[in-house]
């Protein structure tokens, strides 16, 4: 009788372990703070220069060919510059699209930005 009361059991329990063991894992919930920013040209790269923000577009006035994009404390900055002629070229640094001004002799590129 003991033979059996333990077979029994013993076949529940790997019953119950397969039963538990093959349930599958709940999916993942996107994180709804995250946010997805990006900095380019739209259609080409001497079309207007745009930041994405979660798939939505935003001309930017003052940066014709952004390069770097930096988000801090709910603020973004863009680093690039723009084409002042077919020979020179002027660094600008944006805040929230607002320029800061690069003071340079003799022009040039900026191609990142970070804040600290």
């Amino acid at each position: 009788m003991r033979k059996h009361l333990f077979f029994i059991l013993g076949l529940a329990l790997t019953v119950i372990f397969f039963a538990v063991s093959c349930t599958e894992p709940e999916p993942e919930v996107p994180n709804a703070s995250v946010h997805v920013y990006a900095a380019g040209s739209y259609l080409s790269d001497f079309g207007p220069a745009v930041l994405w923000k979660n798939g939505t577009v935003t001309k930017l006035k003052d940066c014709s060919h952004p390069k770097d994009i930096y988000i801090h404390s709910g603020d973004y900055y863009i680093a690039g510059y723009n084409r002042v002629d077919d020979m020179q070229e002027k660094p600008v640094v944006l805040k929230n699209d607002e320029h800061l001004t690069i003071n340079t002799l003799w022009g040039g590129c900026c191609f990142s930005v970070f804040v600290k």
